[in-house]
């Protein structure tokens, strides 16, 4: 406790008198203004135009395993997505590369097979006390992209 008395005081009175001593033997420079005919981002004036640049990110992407283990699985999808199904005890793919809706729910289970939303897409029985992952694959390019210009426009994609 004692420590806290002295160090918290001796902090407060660094912090007031830093900004003091900073500027003691220094002439404050004059900032330069963004005008009206300035072109801050790489010689685009952004108010009239945008500017638009890719880049290919050198990171692999892979698939995600966003739930695995034995029947039932289930997996609501917010956004829309390419899943997979794999029977990962005999590591074979059940459900092949499929494109689905957002909010759409995929089931596993060992009596009615795989169902995507409403729709049976690989009917049961599937084999009793296998293990089963559904995967989402990627389904984006791999680069960072940067736009920049008014508020409001977009470029074209």
């Amino acid at each position: 406790m004692i420590v806290v008395r002295i160090i918290f005081p001796f902090s407060l009175a660094a912090a007031q008198i830093a900004p003091l001593v900073a500027g003691a033997g220094c002439k404050a420079k004059p900032q330069a203004q963004a005008g009206p005919s300035s072109q801050p981002f790489g010689g685009v004036d952004v108010r009239t135009q945008v500017y638009s640049e890719e880049k290919p990110l050198h990171v692999q992407q892979s698939s995600v395993a966003v739930t695995q283990g034995p029947t039932p699985l289930v997996y609501l999808f917010d956004l829309p997505a390419t899943v997979r199904v794999v029977d990962l005890t005999s590591g074979s793919a059940i459900l092949p590369a499929t494109e689905i809706l957002g909010r759409t729910i995929v089931r596993v289970d060992d009596r009615n097979g795989i169902t995507i939303g409403q729709k049976n897409i690989i009917p049961g029985p599937l084999p009793a006390g296998h293990q089963y992952g559904i995967y989402s694959d990627p389904r984006t390019p791999n680069v960072l992209r940067r736009d920049v210009g008014p508020p409001g426009e977009v470029s074209p994609r």
